[in-house]
């Protein structure tokens, strides 16, 4: 997990398996203000990259935005992935954003396939630009 070495055993006795299904995915959670008393924009994007065990990678904020881009990734080596051995990254991208009565993350999780042309990493760049706060 972002450079740091995942020990199978470990993960076995605090998941109790050794298989983990993992998809490239797009999710929106939205979260009402109200129930997220206290929390600001700032807030809700670091608590989601501290879910990461070594944080975000990349952080893109603006002053005075509504918007908050962060970026992880995970290494796992030595892995099995559809019964072929080898490597596999996970990356992940959220966007938040605020808008009047919620905040909205947008993750993307996305597997990366080896050899995969740099146009993939362009459409996922569109995906999460497209998404925007209407008022």
């Amino acid at each position: 997990v972002n450079r740091v070495t995942v020990d199978g055993e470990t993960m076995r006795l605090a998941y109790g398996t050794d298989a983990f299904q993992f998809s490239n995915e797009i999710t929106v959670l939205a979260l009402d203000k109200e129930v997220a008393a206290g929390y600001t924009l700032a807030g809700v994007a670091l608590d989601w990259g501290s879910v990461y065990r070594s944080g975000a990678n990349r952080i893109v904020a603006n002053e005075g935005s509504d918007y908050i881009l962060m970026q992880t990734s995970w290494q796992v080596r030595d892995v099995q992935v559809d019964g072929q051995g080898g490597d596999l990254s996970i990356e992940r991208w959220a966007l938040f954003a605020e808008g009047p009565q919620n905040y909205y993350v947008v993750e993307v999780v996305y597997l990366p396939q080896a050899g995969q042309p740099v146009q993939v990493w362009e459409d996922l760049q569109a995906y999460i630009d497209s998404f925007r706060v209407i008022r």
